[in-house]
Order: C-alpha cells, then structure tokens, then sequence
C-alpha cells in the first residue's frame, strides 16, 4: 500500500542505537501520527464481548511464561518489563506471537495507506494480583523518547483479558506532547475516558496516544476492598495479552520473542482465535466535582505528575465498561515539579508491598 502525500512537515531525528547512526525521516500527521494512515482506523473507545475463544487455560500458562514485569519503587518511571514485536509480514513462530497478528489484522483491516513493511503488533502480557495497580502512562517509542526527547505513540493500544480479576482498565483522553516534557508534560482537562473491568475474553481497543493506567481504587467495595489501607494479598490473578498496533513506525525497541524461550510456550498452534464479533454497549456517566476524587501519581519525562478525576465509584459495579463525561474541572492532569532519578519500560506495577515499604 502506497502512502498519500499531505502538507505535513516533515520532523527528522537521529536513529536510536540498535539500527545505524544515519539520520532517519519520521514524518508525523497532524494527529501527531506516524503518516500515512488516511482512512479506515477506528480511534474511538471499543469494546468486545467474549473476542477470545479457544484453550484459554494453556494461553494463561504461556502469558505467565512470558510475563516479567517487576514492580516499581520510588521515583521511577517505569517497570524493568519486556515487550516483543512482530512485524505485519513475518510468520509467528508462537500462538502468543499468532495473536498479536490476529489483533493487528483486525484492527488494521480496512485501514488505508498502510505500508506493511513498516507496520506491525507490539505486545506482552500482565500477570498480576488482583488488587495491585497498573501506573498511568502513555505508550510510545520509549528508545526514541529517552535518547531524543520525541514521543511516538502506537495509532491503537489494545487489552484481551484472561480473568476477571483485578483492577479495570482506565483510559482518559488526555496526550503527551510531542516534544517530550513541552506544555508541562500535557496537563490540563480532559472530557472523556473509559472504564473497562476485566472479563475473560472481552477486548478493549483505544487510541493509543491515550494516557492508561489499572487503577485497583476503581474495585468496588463489595469485591472486598474497604477505604482502609489494603493488608492482605489477593489469591486470584489479574491476566491480560496487550497489543498495540503501530502502522508505518516501527519502534526502536522491536524485537522478536526470544527463540530460546519458544519451549517454554505450551499452546498448540490454531488453539486460540480472537474474533471481535459482537461490540458491546459502552454504559455511559456523567462525573461531576460532586463525585468520588481519584487520584495517581505518576513521573513523566522527569516532572511528577498527578491526575486527579472524579468518578462515582458506586455506579462502576453496574456494568462491565463505561464511558465517563466529566463536567468543566472534574478530571485534570496536574504538573508537578522535577525529580532526578529516570528510567524507561512499559508499564508499572504497584503492589501492597511497594505501598507499605514507601510509608
């Protein structure tokens, strides 16, 4: 597929380390895309029921096997997590790596300007307790951003849930900047953000600019979670496949799953499909100053940053997933001042532990 020329600008950067030290053209849209893509993406917040069918309990075992994702302490910015990349024209050598395509496919099927030679599924899994947190964060090319100061954001992220445990995932229309740390790290309002609890199957698809995050203050209380501190650890576990789609960037980071480590994966080929058939209805909220305050912290590019939004906790329970509307004030990303200390992963985990360690 051939990309269609528009008056963007091009923004030229050097390659990160990994590649060669020649310069290399990214050329953004005015969404702040990799460009190219002129139709046939769905950036709207989707929701599918029972996407995931198949031997689901062989593909937990093999999203245990791949998981490794540490917990984060102090100021961090992100866990010490690994994630793989498969491009759109290479053959999967895993089911894991299988239905990363399969995801992209989807996502990507009606989509025009796509080169595919440049395009591809990034993905890893989570394998948490179930009342640990996900931190807020964007995804981005996070090689990019620490050596260049750039950020390059997925055109869609994507979670497949695997069990019904933990924490929903918590999306809020609210983007970083391209220039890393520029515009106060882009805080500000946002009006819109979703709410999607996990249920083994179901699908969650968002733009993948997007500021996320799992926040386990969204469990309702009646799943026995009190206001008080929390003191003893979950049994059950929290278990997702995470995809993003990138089309015409692929990230610095990209590599295959270790070859090494294909005998640790048990799930035959073919055993899993995802066919997101059946779109949810997405209950919708209006969320006033009057509601609940949420709020987490998180660093990014060096500056502590606090979110802080208000959601009516007790009509959660209600539906799987939901579409918040917040009122003038009701959800603002807050900048904070500088910290010393940087790093750069994927996401980050938080459990009890690092809790009451940090008191």
């Amino acid at each position: 597929m051939s990309n269609s020329e528009d008056s963007d600008t091009p923004n030229s950067f050097p390659e990160a380390p990994g590649a060669n030290a020649e310069q290399i053209e990214i050329v953004l849209d005015a969404e702040g895309r990799p460009r190219g893509v002129t139709e046939g993406i769905n950036y709207d917040f989707q929701v599918y029921q029972k996407a995931l069918k198949g031997n689901l309990e062989l593909f937990r075992h093999d999203c245990e096997q791949v998981f490794s994702v540490r917990a984060v302490r102090g100021d961090e910015e992100y866990s010490s997590g690994e994630t793989y990349f498969i491009g759109a024209k290479e053959e999967p050598a895993a089911e894991v790596e299988r239905l990363a395509k399969m995801i992209f496919d989807f996502h990507a099927r009606n989509s025009i300007g796509v080169d595919l030679n440049k395009s591809g599924a990034e993905w890893w899994t989570q394998v948490i307790d179930a009342d640990d947190d996900i931190g807020a964060h964007f995804d981005r090319d996070y090689t990019l951003e620490e050596d260049e100061g750039v950020n390059i954001h997925p055109h869609l992220g994507t979670v497949t849930y695997l069990s019904d445990a933990g924490a929903p995932t918590f999306v809020v229309e609210l983007k970083a900047p391209t220039i890393s740390g520029q515009d106060l790290c882009g805080a500000g309002f946002a009006e819109k953000a979703i709410v999607s609890f996990p249920k083994e199957g179901n699908h969650l698809c968002f733009d993948g600019r997007f500021l996320h995050c799992a926040p386990a203050d969204l469990l309702p209380l009646e799943e026995g979670r009190s206001e008080e501190p929390r003191k003893r650890k979950s049994k059950s576990k929290r278990i997702s496949f995470l995809v993003n789609v990138w089309l015409n960037y692929v990230p610095s980071h990209a590599d295959r799953f270790p070859s090494e480590r294909l005998n640790q994966l048990k799930t035959p080929s073919g055993s899993v499909t995802v066919t997101p058939a059946q779109e949810m209805s997405i209950a919708r909220v209006s969320c006033s100053t009057q509601d609940s305050e949420l709020r987490l912290g998180f660093v990014e590019a060096s500056r502590r940053m606090e979110l802080v939004a208000h959601v009516p906790k007790p009509v959660l329970k209600h539906s799987q997933s939901i579409l918040l509307s917040f009122e003038e004030g009701a959800c603002e990303l807050k900048a904070g001042e500088l910290v010393e200390q940087e790093s750069s992963d994927q996401d980050s985990v938080i459990s009890d532990e690092d809790e009451d360690s940090d008191k």
